[in-house]
């Protein structure tokens, strides 16, 4: 399938074998994903775990409810040509709630994915975070 406004030789999949067929050509493919291994894939939730991860997921353990999945939002290349038609930030605002709620976020560890549409994880950003405080009076000096 392919949209008025895509490059010759890119399109649209929604199939992951189709997917890779297509980048294994060379092709740009905005890919809508279905057939993804449910263990590389995490749920979609509009709402953030703004705070603290652990605790809210020992006391959803508490409380016998399902534990948050633990991310931070979305990081979205608002400026990429796939957007064009489709008004938004860098960050998620109110009209991506249909989008990403219930959606599956795929997993791209160990891939060289780039995806226009990014969610973030806590745990990675935190380490990052973890990095900039340390040794702060030895930083100033190099």
């Amino acid at each position: 399938m392919h949209h008025e406004n895509c490059e010759t030789g890119s399109g649209i999949e929604n199939k992951y074998e189709k997917l890779k067929h297509a980048v294994a050509e060379g092709r740009k493919v905005l890919f809508f994903g279905t057939g993804i291994r449910e263990e590389y894939t995490i749920p979609g939730t509009y709402c953030t775990d703004f705070w603290c991860y652990p605790m809210f997921a020992s006391i959803s353990e508490s409380m016998n409810r399902p534990k948050p999945v633990g991310t931070m939002g979305l990081y979205i290349q608002s400026e990429h040509p796939a957007l064009a038609e489709f008004v938004t930030e860098e960050y998620e605002t109110p009209q991506w709630w249909d989008i990403i709620t219930d959606a599956k976020a795929a997993i791209l560890d160990g891939t060289d994915i780039e995806p226009i549409v990014w969610v973030i994880d806590n745990f990675r950003l935190k380490n990052c975070m973890d990095d900039k405080i340390k040794n702060l009076e030895e930083r100033h000096k190099k």
